[in-house]
Parts: C-alpha cells; structure tokens; sequence
C-alpha cells in the first residue's frame, strides 16, 4: 500500500470506509436520521464503543448516491497539520482542484495558526458547489485544541453543501448548543444505536446458525443492554457451543464484567495459532500479512513453527469474524475493533515480558521503516520513549523529506523530539538550520551553525558523516556571507565550493543549494562563464536527470539570468522549471518558477500575464519558501497598482504583512514596511513614505538577489522631495549604489540606479548627465526588452525619454517605453473617469500613480478642457487670467507627457 500521496505523507489506510459484514442488520429508524443531516451543519454519532456507529454510517452511505469520503482518525492525528493533510486529501479525492492553498499552507516549513487555516480552508471551501458527505470517524482520539477551532470554523462557515459526520465516543468540543438552538445538528446517541429485541432477534438469526428461542434473545438482550458487540462477542462464543445454558448462566454481574468476560471467552477459545498473533499485531494500530511475518518470528515460539503464514492468519481472522476491520478495497490492510484491542493488549501485557514487547515493538519500526512509512515507525520508538532512536530515524531519513521538499512534514517529527536531544544532536539541530533559511532569518541560521561547529567539534562523529555535515554547514555559511554584508565573493566561493566537495549529488536539495551559491558567487566576482561552466557540468551527470537536483539547477540559472537582466532566457528557463517541478511534484521548485516566469513578464510590461503566474506564489500556498512569497507578492502588487486594481494592492500586501505578524518574522516585516513606502510613494503618498525613509537606513549594502531592493525606495523618497538636501544625499547614495553593483554585476539594479541618476540630475537641471546616465541605462536594458523599470518612474521619466528619442530618431527601444507611458496614462484615466460619467461631468480627482500628481486647479481646468472652453472662458469662470490657464496648461501637458488639450483629456 503506497503510504502517500504525491508529495504528502498520507497514510491511505486512514482513508477507506469500512466493509459492511454480511451479518448487519439495516435499521431504517437511524438511517432516516442520516438523512436529515443533509440539510444540516453536522451530524453527531455518539456513544461509547461497540454501538456499531461506523457500521451504521458505512452501511447508509453504501447505499446512497451522494459522493462521500472517510477518514479515520487516531492518536497519531493530533497535529493540526497532519490532521489537516489527511482531511484535505479526502477532499481532494473527490474534487482534486479544490483546497490548494490551504494543503500548501499544511505543508509549510514553519507551524501555520489554526485561524489562519480555518480561514483560507473555509474560503476555498466556499467555492466548491456539487453537494458531498466527509465523515470524521473516532473523532474521540482527537486532543489537540488547534483541531478542534478550525473544526468549529469549518462547521459553522462551511456552505450546505457538506454534510460534515463526525462520530465519536463522547461530545465534541464544537457549538453543539449553538447548533442545536438553530436545528443545525443532527444526534444519534446511544440510547439511538442500542438493539431492539426484534434487531436482537434479527442479528443472532444471521450471525448464528444454531436456533436461540425468543426467550433466550429477551434475556441475552436485557443483559447485554443493547450493545452490539456484546451480541456479536455471544454470536462468536455460541459458534463453539450446542447449548447455550452454560453461557447464560456465567454472564452474571453488570454490563462491564459482562464484557470482560465475554472478550475473554472468545480469546480463550482460538488456536495457539491464532491467539499468539493476535496478542503480537495488537500493538499495531493497522496491519498486513508482510508486518505480521516481520513481528511473528517462528523462533519466538516453539508452538508456531513454519505455520507462522502472515496472509493464513488473516484469512483466519476473516473468516472466523474475530473484530478484524478491513481499511482497504484490495483486503490488505486491517485493524481491529478498539474494544477488542484494548483487550489484546492487557493480555499480552499479561502473558510477555517486557522485553519481549519492546522487541516486538523494534521489529514494526523496522518493517515501517523498510517499507518508507516513517511516521509508523517513529511512533513505535515514541511508545517505547526511545527518543534516541526516534531521532536517529529523523536523521537517516532527513534528505529523503528535502529531496522532496516536504519541510513540513520534517518540521513535525522533529518538535516531537525533546529539544535538549535536538540540541544535543549536530545533525537535527543543523535541520533549524535550513528551516531558518527558507524563513529569510539569516542570523539566526548562523547562530544554529556556530552551535552545530561547537558539536561537531566536541562530539565522536565518524569522518563520512562529519564530512557531510560539514558540507551542509560550508552550504550554509556560502549563504550567510552571500546575503550578510561586506559580500565577499572570495569567501563566498570558499565556502560553496567546500560544500559541493562534500555533499553527495544523491542528496539533491543540500547539494543543489551548494551549486547555487557556487554559481551564484562566481557570477558575483565577474566569472560568469565559469558560473555557467558549472551548473552545465552538474546538468550533465546522470544523478541530476530528472530529479530535485535538476531543479535546482533550473533554479540557479533563473537566478542569473535576473541577476545578468536577460528576462528572455530567465523565462525559458523557468517554464521548463515550472514543467519538470510539476511532474516530480515538488510545489516550492514550482512556485520559484512560476515566479521567476511571472517576473520576466511584469519588466516586459506584459501585465496581462503576470498575474496566471504570480498568483499561487503570492498566495498562501508558497508559504513554504518565504522568499518567493514575499517577492511574488511585490510583484503582483505593481502589477495590480498599474492596472488601477486598488483593492487588490491592498489585499496582496496585508497578506505579507499579516504573515510576518503571525510567525514573528521581523525580517519580513521590515522588509514589507519597506514596500508598503513604495507604494505608497507611487500614488501620491509622499509624506507617509518620508515617514518611513525617516528610520530607515540603507547601507551597509546586500547582494540584493532578489526583485525588491529598499534602497531603491529610499532613493526615490529622496528624489520625491526635491529639496536640496534631499538631492544631495540621493546623489551621493547613488553613487555608493552604482559602484557597488558594478562590483558585484548585479546589472538589474545597475539599470534601476542609472535611471534613477538620470532622474536625478534632470531634476538638478543637469541636462547632459541625466541624459548621459539614462543612455547608460537604455544600453544595459534593451537587449532584455525591459519597459517597467523606465515607466515606474512616472513622468521626469517620460520628459527624458522624449529628449533621447529627439536625439536618437532611429531608436524604436525609446518609442516602445514612450508608447508603454500612453498606455499606462490611459489606464490611469479609464479607472479615474467612470464611463457612465457625461464628459461635461468629467473629474480626475483620485490621482495618477506618479509621485507629481495634478493640482486640485490643474485638474479643474482639466475638466474644462473636457467641456472644449476656450482659454478665455476658461479664466473668467475661474476667476483668474489667461496668462494663469496657460501656465497651468503648459504644467498639464508635462506631467501627462502630451502635447496638446486633446491628448490630455
């Protein structure tokens, strides 16, 4: 049985209605209850066990037409993202679109909060229409109060279309008497599921084929007080008996001694055979024929012998009916009736030393382990409180879970060890590591290396693994210098190529991230053929074939082709990426790539197509990798402020924020503040972006390697001033900023600085540089056909562009960023001016998204225009003179970059 599901750990076994056994007896009078529950928020079956709760749902659904899905719950599910996973995966079976940002969320590499999940899981359950039933069996098991408020949510936000049935021993923490008070709860309690004489009747008539008189059937049933399991704990014991005197004579006593009893009768009467696996596999909360082999060893007891057959004995257990629960449509996996187990396990208790379980205990780890289930495995290391061996398990399979990018799966296992074993362990504690990593917490990662050193250096760790371990730390230092200023490529190249010397191409995440920060620093130093040189050698072995090693590869030569400003290749690149993640089913490879392709588009100016790229990784689902979050989020931001979509803005970026607010991620929330000025800077809002610029300080300077750079934003902020004092210290901030980049060609923001400089020295009246620095600029940018870059900078952009493209007659580079300003002003002016507005009745009023938007009198006199008033006209109406109209006229046209009334309306 495969134990997940694309790249989730699911355990299938928990997702199968149970068989209907042949000896049910239907029971219209609680089917028709069910049935009720269709128009109501939950239906609740409830009541201790043995009450035939699960049969009876089974039973009704068989049945029914409606689509329906079953997850069985147990100790193992309280975590709120495991239990989340299971619960979105029986969705997803039925409607496999549905829920994908709340399972990307699920899988995050840090905790998500319960109400944020309950949130986005309400959300996306809003949008699915067709009509089905999720039933939560055991819920009882369920402890973990996170579980129990995104249940509540789900229940009282949910749409009528789920009939959520949860059944459990006892009540629920949900509003139960909120629903019921709104007539939203159906119950079906014990008093409900207890066995009527003529259902008594019915039952034995087909669980047994001896005759029971109706004298007998009253009395049996009076004893066992309805209980379902205790008539089938009679039914099996009357099978091994011609008179049922005896039996009745010994069930004396209340109804818990009764069950005692009747448990242990049944046990007492199976074969050596038999009764030793039962015993044995009763520590196992499922099982097959292959686990039973592994924990029923011949060796371990004279009287088995070879007869020891896995599949013979669960032919047995079937055919005998001995509470054996099939949780699978190949009859495979099984489970037994807790009852029963609770039972099986006092007895082995009883008759094996402790030893002997923990022996048996160590063969299931084992078996789950051989056979990839390492949740199965560590939990019976867990049972036994051998964290030790619990953590080895982790290490052993730590680069499988990385390999496939299933850091929340990793997150998990690892909170559920001690944290003085983590600490004490280089291995686990350098997993914090790569987890800070992917949470943008850079000093804190090298906080986590300096410790893992320490132990590495103090503890006895075999050379192989101190290599590799010292490999995975050189990855990680390559990253810290790489992003922590002074860069220093040589160091940088020190560290990476220590790591790719060590770390095996079989451990494809580590060893990818080791390549990346190779490449990344030759190309950071000017070696950028030799860059190249190496991500082509890696591409050529065979272990990166197909593989998360390869996308990695495809990731760091996104990553140049950004850095080198070639959007052309950087979106080849990552279509193919976004391809390949997609059949390996990698999500965070995926999502860097639909980045990276979205991104190439929006400095294109092809904003139509950003956002079919940038809205999964903006969203929640990305969440996984904090960087591509945060990035893809400030793209499809502008993206949306160009096309006037306001609301959308604001929603996008209060998901960062929101975000970095709820994980405590400071550096998030500097660096979103930081944005929040940028925006707020290009409509209009210039004191509220000063206000920031106040606190803010832009060196010591950082690589940069991602889109959004705050310095960028601090310049602009001083060039929307234009005080003196502010010019001056833009001009000599840029400066700084151009020779730093130069020296880490880094010609994408190269390009931003020289164009802000051009800006700049226009504004300085400083006609010759400006022109000189935007030449500059254009050069670098043509070839990769950037157009938002120039257009961002709003209208001294445009009076630039016009004086370039007089002296340059021949350059249609200049007319395509002239005829992306018109266009950009037209969206401007269809989003301020409604349609349905005469145009006598024409206002501008809300402003353009340049940092010089119209006076309130500039757009007055706009209006005019829009009336076809002469200049004359114009002044007597507003009580000023021809000479003023004119003045303000001349103003209009600028900042619109047009040239005549016409083209300004």
């Amino acid at each position: 049985m495969p134990n997940s599901s694309s790249n989730l750990n699911i355990i299938q076994a928990k997702l199968f209605r149970p068989m209907v056994v042949s000896d049910f007896v239907p029971r219209p009078r609680l089917t028709s209850l069910l049935e009720k529950g269709v128009d109501c928020r939950l239906t609740l079956v409830c009541a201790p066990a043995g009450y035939g709760k699960s049969l009876l749902v089974s039973s009704w659904l068989e049945s029914s037409e409606r689509l329906h899905w079953w997850l069985s719950l147990d100790e193992e599910m309280n975590d709120l993202a495991f239990f989340l996973q299971h619960l979105l995966f029986a969705i997803r079976k039925l409607f496999p679109e549905a829920c994908q940002n709340t399972l990307a969320l699920a899988n995050a590499s840090e905790p998500q909060s319960a109400k944020m999940l309950s949130a986005e899981l309400v959300n996306e359950l809003l949008e699915i229409k067709a009509p089905f039933v999720l039933v939560l069996d055991d819920y009882g098991f369920i402890r973990d109060p996170d579980i129990h408020e995104l249940l509540n949510q789900m229940i009282n936000f949910s749409p009528g279309n789920i009939q959520l049935v949860v059944m459990s021993r006892r009540d629920p923490p949900f509003s139960l008497h909120s629903l019921r008070a709104q007539a939203d709860l159906v119950e079906i309690r014990q008093t409900d599921l207890q066995f009527t004489i003529p259902e008594t009747v019915a039952f034995l008539g087909k669980a047994i084929k001896l005759h029971v008189d109706e004298q007998s059937c009253v009395y049996l049933h009076e004893k066992v007080e309805g209980w379902v399991t205790g008539l089938r704990l009679i039914a099996l014991r009357l099978q091994n008996r011609d008179n049922i005197d005896d039996l009745l004579r010994k069930m004396k006593g209340g109804s818990q001694y009764i069950r005692e009893y009747l448990m242990t009768e049944v046990l007492s009467c199976q074969s050596t055979f038999i009764r030793d696996g039962l015993l044995k596999t009763s520590i196992l909360n499922r099982f097959n024929a292959s686990l039973y082999s592994a924990l029923c060893h011949p060796e371990d007891c004279e009287l088995c012998g070879p007869e020891c057959d896995g599949q013979l004995f669960i032919n047995q257990l079937v055919e005998s009916n001995l509470f054996c629960i099939s949780l699978d449509d190949q009859g495979e996996w099984f489970r037994y009736h807790h009852l029963f187990q609770q039972v099986l396990q006092r007895s082995l208790e009883r008759h094996y030393t402790a030893d002997e379980i923990t022996k048996l205990h160590q063969r299931a780890s084992l078996w789950f382990e051989e056979n990839g289930m390492i949740e199965e495995a560590f939990n019976h290391f867990q049972i036994l409180g051998d964290s030790s061996s619990a953590g080895k398990l982790i290490v052993r399979h730590r680069h499988e879970f990385m390999n496939k990018e299933q850091w929340g799966r990793l997150r998990r296992l690892i909170n559920m060890l001690p944290r003085a074993l983590v600490d004490g362990d280089p291995e686990l504690l350098l997993q914090d590591g790569w987890v800070l990593w992917n949470q943008m917490r850079i000093a804190d990662m090298a906080e986590i290396l300096d410790r893992v050193e320490s132990l590495q250096a103090s503890l006895p760790i075999e050379i192989a693994d101190k290599e590799r371990l010292s490999g995975e730390v050189a990855a990680l230092r390559s990253i810290q210098y790489y992003l922590t200023p002074p860069c220093d490529g040589d160091r940088v190249i020190t560290y990476a190529k220590r790591a790719a010397q060590n770390i095996s191409r079989y451990n494809h995440s580590t060893r990818g991230l080791a390549i990346i920060m190779l490449a990344l620093s030759y190309q950071l130093t000017g070696n950028l053929a030799v860059a190249f040189k190496v991500i082509l050698a890696e591409l050529n072995h065979k272990e990166a074939q197909q593989n998360t090693y390869h996308t990695r590869l495809l990731i760091i030569l996104c990553m140049i082709y950004w850095l080198e400003a070639d959007p052309s290749y950087m979106r080849q690149t990552a279509e193919k990426l976004v391809r390949l993640s997609k059949e390996l089913s990698l999500q965070e490879s995926a999502e860097i790539g639909k980045h990276y392709v979205g991104l190439s588009y929006y400095c294109c100016n092809e904003l139509d197509q950003v956002e079919q790229y940038l809205k999964e990784p903006a969203a929640m689902i990305s969440k996984v990798n904090v960087f591509n979050f945060a990035h893809s989020s400030f793209v499809l931001s502008l993206t949306y402020l160009a096309q006037t979509r306001k609301t959308e803005v604001k929603e996008t970026v209060d998901s960062v924020v929101q975000y970095a607010i709820d994980t405590g991620n400071t550096t998030l929330l500097a660096l979103v503040d930081a944005f929040k000025a940028e925006l707020a800077l290009r409509q209009g809002n210039i004191v509220e972006a000063a206000n920031w610029a106040k606190n803010y300080e832009p060196e010591p300077f950082t690589t940069a390697h991602r889109f959004y750079v705050p310095q960028l934003t601090f310049v602009r902020v001083l060039l929307a001033q234009k005080t003196p004092e502010s010019k001056t210290q833009a001009d000599e901030l840029l400066c700084r900023l151009h020779d730093f980049y130069l020296s880490i060609h880094h010609k994408y923001c190269l390009i931003n600085v020289l164009a802000l400089q051009a800006v700049l020295h226009n504004l300085m009246g400083d006609k010759l540089v400006a022109d000189q620095k935007l030449s500059e600029a254009l050069a670098l940018a043509e070839q990769g056909g950037y157009i938002r870059i120039f257009v961002d900078l709003g209208p001294e952009m445009a009076e630039l562009l016009e004086r370039q493209k007089k002296s340059n007659l021949e350059r249609d580079y200049i007319q395509r960023l002239l005829d992306a300003f018109t266009q950009s002003r037209l969206n401007v002016i269809a989003e301020t001016i409604p349609a349905s507005k005469p145009v006598g009745d024409m206002s501008l009023k809300g402003s353009v998204p340049f940092s010089n938007p119209l006076t309130n009198r500039e757009q007055e006199i706009l209006k005019l225009f829009a009336r076809r008033l002469r200049n004359n006209e114009i002044a007597e109406k507003l009580c000023i003179s021809d000479n003023t109209v004119k003045r303000h006229a001349t103003n209009i046209f600028r900042k619109l970059n047009v040239q005549n009334r016409r083209k300004a309306v």
